[in-house]
């Protein structure tokens, strides 16, 4: 078995979740760093095991969070809540 890189970013994501840390905000960060660096989504998940829509989503998140904007939930399901 190969060694780990441990200066590969990739491998300090990886870390973070198998060692199932409370830092989903770290790495989203991480993994959109990681993006905006040119990394593929593709090469990401296969990477860490992680499929296209959980990368999709926690990159949206990170951009929300990053951005200071929250992030809307789809309330169009929802009954209006008008007095009459």
């Amino acid at each position: 078995m190969n060694e780990p890189d441990y200066s590969d970013p990739i491998f300090e994501i990886q870390y973070a979740l198998k060692r199932n840390y409370e830092e989903a905000r770290r790495i989203r960060r991480m993994v959109l760093e990681q993006v905006e660096a040119g990394r593929s989504q593709r090469e990401i998940g296969r990477r860490l095991g992680v499929g296209n829509s959980t990368l999709t989503h926690w990159i949206k998140t990170a951009r929300a969070e990053r951005d200071g904007s929250p992030e809307r939930r789809n309330t169009d399901h929802l009954p209006s809540s008008r007095t009459t």
